[in-house]
C-alpha cells in the first residue's frame, strides 16, 4: 500500500476524476449489477454495487478509500 501512495500521479487522478457507471446483466442468473465508481482528483475512490434479481430484490455493497496525502 505504501508503494502505491509513492506512485500517486496527480495528472492521472485528475483525468479519472468523476463518477463512472457500469450495468451488467447475467443471463445465467437473471441478476443485474449496477456499479458506480467515483474517483476523486485527490486520489479518493468509492464504489457502490447494487445487485438485483428478477423479482426486484436487491442488495448493495459500498466502500470508500482514504485520500492521498501527498
Amino acid at each position: 500500500f505504501a508503494d502505491m501512495q509513492g506512485r500517486f500521479d496527480a495528472n492521472l487522478a485528475q483525468a479519472l476524476a468523476g463518477t463512472w457507471y457500469s450495468e451488467t446483466q447475467s443471463p445465467a442468473t437473471g441478476q443485474t449489477s449496477l456499479l458506480y465508481v467515483t474517483y476523486g482528483a485527490d486520489g479518493t475512490l468509492s464504489y457502490q454495487n447494487r445487485v438485483c434479481d428478477q423479482s426486484g430484490a436487491c442488495s448493495t455493497i459500498s466502500a470508500s478509500s482514504l485520500r492521498h496525502n501527498g
